[in-house]
């Protein structure tokens, strides 16, 4: 859970990404973006892997160079494909409704295939929902809470028994937090409270786990995005977030690998001299449109 751009989907596409090379089937459910911008940013991710790291922006608007285009075509697109597990996407347009019926239509498809593609009886592992709240206007004869509702529900469901099989798998749902939970998370480091999360009531019953994330422009000059908790079933909150290093250029969450690539890197942070003499971190810093007050901050945060 989080707000608008706090890399939630960042995130997921890691964990999506980590499971692959796992051996785990994955599907995953893109509601907000096309299939081709979600695949992309899959791409600039398995880029740092092989140690060629491709831009994502230069991905999208189609505009690596000869030489990056061999790597994508080459190196990226093989090693993606030659890994134990698979990726599978659906987009909106994917679907010709939002009915169960026609959802479970598509999972069953789609868990063939990765059937078929290993030639055993391995199917999906985890579905990632991308993110719940578009659905919530998924029928309009419903009230939107009990329509979100009722979605929340379908996909414990299948968690539990997927497709009614005695199967378990996992589901990720990426959800918005209200503009009240922004709001507070601003003045509370990057933390949230349950009544934030959007349309929040059957999130809070079904979930195993709520993972909160939160940036804003201080947490962009260091590259990090505030990790949280909202809910761990059977144990106790921690009381404060954690800073994990993201690099959205390259659709990268927690490595190091890309860190050390950049213009800055941890060792130049630990050092705010050294920081301050970088030319690279100044320009960053002017990107913000920050004040001199506010520029003290941040070198006092780092």
């Amino acid at each position: 859970a989080g707000g608008p751009g706090s890399m939630k989907t960042t995130i997921a596409v890691n964990i999506a990404y980590q499971a692959v090379k796992d051996g785990k089937n994955v599907l995953y459910l893109s509601l907000e973006e096309t299939t081709l911008q979600l695949f992309s940013k899959l791409l600039a991710r398995v880029s740092v892997d092989i140690q060629k790291p491709l831009n994502i922006n230069d991905i999208t608007q189609s505009k690596l160079s000869s030489e990056d285009q061999t790597v994508l075509f080459d190196k990226v697109l093989p090693y993606l494909e030659n890994l134990s597990g698979s990726f599978q996407m659906i987009g909106d347009n994917d679907l010709a409704s939002y009915e169960f019926s026609h959802l479970e239509s598509k999972f069953k498809l789609i868990d063939k295939y990765f059937k078929n593609k290993h030639n055993d009886d391995h199917g999906i592992d985890l579905i990632v929902v991308d993110h719940i709240q578009l659905l919530k206007y998924a029928s309009s004869t419903k009230d939107e809470y009990k329509v979100m509702n009722e979605y929340v529900a379908f996909f414990r469901k299948q968690s539990l028994s997927f497709l009614g099989e005695d199967r378990q798998i996992s589901v990720i749902l990426l959800s918005q937090v209200n503009r009240e939970g922004i709001g507070y998370a601003q003045r509370h480091d990057g933390m949230y409270q349950m009544q934030h999360v959007a349309e929040a009531s059957e999130v809070e019953r079904a979930s195993s786990y709520i993972i909160s994330t939160y940036t804003d422009a201080m947490a962009q000059v260091t590259k990090h995005v505030k990790i949280g908790t909202i809910k761990l079933r059977n144990a106790s909150l921690p009381m404060d977030t954690i800073n994990v290093y993201a690099e959205g250029a390259y659709y990268q969450v927690g490595d190091v690998s890309v860190r050390e690539q950049q213009d800055y890197n941890m060792d130049d942070i630990n050092n705010v001299d050294n920081l301050k003499e970088n030319l690279v971190a100044k320009d960053i810093l002017a990107e913000f449109n920050l004040n001199e007050k506010e520029k003290s901050k941040i070198w006092q945060r780092i």
